[in-house]
């Protein structure tokens, strides 16, 4: 599961398995980056894409890796259904709950 602009969804293709989410993740990650979360279980980091440039939070939970934007963790502040996680280990997200 997902969620997306507070409502969680379900993930349209394969399920999001804790490898899944863990090579996602890595992809868009660079060698410091990993390092650093490796170390840590906990990284902010920026990266771009073909939509531009974005920012994560990845960090260690029970289920595993999982991620939030970083610039929705001052919104999340705000308002807890705001905020985009993704993360693996199960059907169900349990960042989201």
């Amino acid at each position: 599961m997902i969620r997306i602009s507070g409502e969680i969804e379900p993930v349209p293709h394969e399920e999001m398995t804790r490898d899944v989410v863990e090579m996602l993740l890595y992809e868009i990650m660079d060698e410091d980056v990993r390092a650093r979360y490796d170390r840590d279980k906990d990284v902010d980091f920026a990266y771009e894409s073909r939509r531009g440039p974005g920012a994560l939070h990845v960090y260690e939970q029970y289920l595993g890796m999982a991620a939030r934007s970083a610039c929705s963790r001052a919104a999340s502040r705000r308002s807890s259904s705001s905020a985009p996680d993704v993360c693996g280990g199960s059907r169900r997200c349990s960042a989201g709950s």
